[in-house]
């Protein structure tokens, strides 16, 4: 409800199955989960923020959608808070009411100031003020005592990335900002219309009128306010969208299938970031272009129909209207394949390069640019061509106005019937149709190469579509006991039946009906030589990966049910070495990455005894800052063995139902193996190790 409120509630349709209410009286950490389950259920995102006592006021400004929890003895209670405009809290008759940010405030703060208010002003009295600086010095005195004093956590909600773009730009209120310019572009274009009637009648009539002439001055002057309204939206729609398809992006590629970037090298990333800035300027830039000319267009076909040739001029102007879309048109297609074409070229031109020793050797000289030479031919053709296109729109569609414009003027002019204020009309809505359709060319020009663009970056920005359903309202338990395990040992904790997968299609199969069966509980050994499979086995049991066919299930359910958030919170994988990685930031972060940020006390101290376990106990003394010690790049430097412990601690850190570990003891002396193979055994809850013969 309190999204709903704000704009961005779930899209219907989407979220599947129902939302449970929290626990009674929930512990704050328990609370804390069910809140970001619910919103990832509602397909939002939530962030907490920790509001200290000087940043209220602060908070207070920034808020959109915001849960304030309360404290009190029976329990927590919540504040829901709407904000924006103006600030309102949401009464359980669900139902919004407007409060001063002021007093909201202070009621907020009171609980924290009350017991050393009565302090301070009875030490402010002692100092001997006045009575109207007393209460300005005791406040003083508590916002400087109590400023880095917590208020609490305060979860902010935000509409999902993956939000259609058309419910982002209304909540963001872009929408309503489209209509302002449309609005004020609208009304600055009669004005023109009023301005030029204006002078006109007063040219027409022989003599000079001064009010008339004034009416016209004030006429052009309210034109620079409107002027101004235009060009500041334009500009806020510009940063709006422009923001909004970051965001999108940058949610897309973090949600990239794990094979697709590893087939791909950092010079393709590079590219889509390139192309991504020429979608955000190319399209921004023709698509306010192409709608203000259409709003021209209309105009123009408006005044057209008041002068000498109404209709013989308003059917040359819709005529025109179709061959210059017709034109834009063929211009985006051979601009697309100029594009296709360049992208084939440089990346071919690229591979020669790298490849031009060997060529040396193998090809026949007089033979060795056969290739290069037909390439370049096509991409100089489809050069010419897209040349031809845009000169058709960018010079032909405006000059061919005029003369089509002024052809359907003749025969009323020739006839002599038209009066003189007729024929001012009609050449006034000709020029007017001229600007029209040299911003619709500026405009096609700019979105062509947006289309192109686009292509490239298109998969990105469409692989975080697939949403994973809801994920559970619980925080991941601890490890569970002996006694419980044993309870349990019947429940299949992961199922692979038949499976099949192929690195390409229509290549060989590199598994083939593989089987397995986990229990809780369980320990597995996988062994097999190096290329027999052992790695992508695992990469698909963890979710990294799709098999072909077979099926496989996590306590029933497959993937696609689960979602690959829920699934790799059962499976967790600590891959081979070369394909595992440390953040540079502290060990606390990389140990604790899958389970939650920030952490609780519990979850250091169980950190810290799995490093202790797996030998990492020295390392930990000789840091400085311990579990906070800065590591990676940048920090400390830790050894081959001490980061193989360290990947096998986030791996058994996630208290995932199965914990699959590739080849992560090999790079371990015999003790350190020893000790390892002894954690992993007590503290997993069901084990997959895979090891090279």
């Amino acid at each position: 409800m309190l999204t709903r409120h704000q704009g961005f509630g779930p899209v219907p349709g989407t979220v599947r199955g129902t939302l449970s209410g929290p626990p009674p009286a929930p512990q704050p950490e328990v609370l804390e989960d069910w809140i970001a389950g619910a919103a990832e259920h509602l397909r939002l995102e939530i962030e907490p923020e920790a509001v200290t006592h000087a940043r209220v006021h602060e908070a207070l400004r920034t808020i959109d959608a915001c849960i304030i929890p309360l404290p009190g003895a029976d329990g927590p209670r919540f504040l829901a808070v709407l904000g924006r405009r103006k600030l309102r809290l949401l009464a359980p008759s669900r139902s919004p009411r407007t409060v001063s940010r002021d007093d909201l405030a202070r009621a907020l703060q009171h609980d924290i100031e009350a017991p050393r208010l009565d302090e301070l002003q009875d030490l402010v009295r002692s100092c001997g003020l006045s009575h109207s600086r007393q209460k300005r010095a005791a406040r003083a005195l508590v916002d400087s005592h109590l400023a880095e004093t917590p208020v609490g956590v305060w979860w902010h909600l935000r509409p999902s990335p993956q939000t259609p773009l058309w419910r982002l730009a209304r909540t963001d209120g872009l929408v309503r900002k489209i209509g302002v310019m449309v609005g004020a572009y609208l009304a600055q274009h009669l004005l023109w219309i009023l301005a030029w009637f204006l002078i006109a009648r007063t040219a027409l009539q022989g003599r000079p009128d001064s009010g008339w002439f004034m009416a016209w001055c004030l006429v052009l002057l309210t034109l620079v306010p409107l002027r101004a309204v235009v060009t500041w939206t334009e500009g806020l729609l510009a940063a709006g969208f422009g923001g909004l398809l970051k965001q999108r992006l940058l949610d897309a590629a973090l949600r990239l299938p794990i094979e697709d970037t590893r087939r791909q090298g950092i010079g393709q990333f590079l590219g889509r970031v390139l192309e991504s800035e020429a979608v955000e300027s190319l399209a921004l830039s023709g698509g306010i272009l192409g709608l203000l000319s259409l709003i021209e267009i209309v105009v123009a076909g408006v005044v057209l129909a008041m002068g000498a040739a109404a209709w013989a001029q308003v059917g040359c102007l819709l005529i025109w209207t179709g061959l210059s879309v017709w034109a834009a048109w063929s211009y985006l297609r051979s601009r697309r394949a100029w594009s296709s074409g360049r992208v084939a070229l440089t990346n071919d031109s690229v591979e020669r390069m790298v490849g031009h020793k060997t060529r040396l050797v193998q090809e026949a000289p007089e033979r060795r640019h056969e290739e290069e030479d037909q390439a370049l031919s096509r991409y100089l053709e489809s050069s010419r061509l897209m040349d031809r296109s845009a000169s058709w729109v960018l010079a032909g569609v405006p000059r061919g106005w005029i003369v089509l414009g002024l052809l359907g003027l003749v025969p009323t002019f020739m006839s002599g019937t038209a009066s003189p204020e007729g024929l001012a009309i009609s050449l006034g809505g000709v020029l007017l149709a001229l600007q029209a359709f040299e911003k619709f060319a500026a405009g096609a020009w700019h979105l062509a190469g947006a289309a192109a663009a686009w292509e490239q970056i298109a998969p990105m920005y469409h692989a975080g579509a697939a949403r994973s359903h809801a994920a559970p309202l619980t925080r991941v338990e601890p490890a569970r006991p002996d006694a419980r395990r044993d309870e349990r040992r019947s429940a299949t904790v992961l199922q692979a039946d038949d499976v099949v997968y192929r690195h390409r299609p229509g290549a060989e199969p590199i598994l083939r009906g593989s089987k397995v069966r986990i229990v809780e509980g369980d320990r597995w050994l996988l062994e097999g030589p190096s290329g027999s499979g052992k790695s992508t086995f695992a990469a698909l049991l963890a979710g990294l990966r799709r098999p072909d066919s077979g099926l496989i299930l996590s306590r029933g359910l497959d993937l696609p049910s689960l979602g690959p958030v829920e699934w790799r919170r059962r499976v967790a994988l600590s891959p081979q070495f070369h394909e595992n990685y440390v953040f540079t930031e502290t060990l606390a972060f990389n140990l604790l990455m899958g389970r939650g940020w920030p952490p609780r006390r519990e979850d250091l101290e169980e950190a810290e005894s799995v490093c202790r376990e797996l030998g990492l106990g020295p390392l930990l003394q000789k840091m400085p800052s311990g579990l906070f010690q800065m590591v990676g790049e940048s920090g400390w430097q830790l050894s081959h063995g001490e980061l193989s412990r360290l990947f096998i601690a986030r791996a058994l850190l996630q208290n995932a139902d199965l914990v699959v570990l590739d080849e992560s003891l090999g790079a371990m002396d015999p003790e350190s193996q020893r000790r390892g193979l002894a954690c992993v055994t007590r503290r997993a809850n069901s084990l997959l190790l895979i090891a090279q013969m």
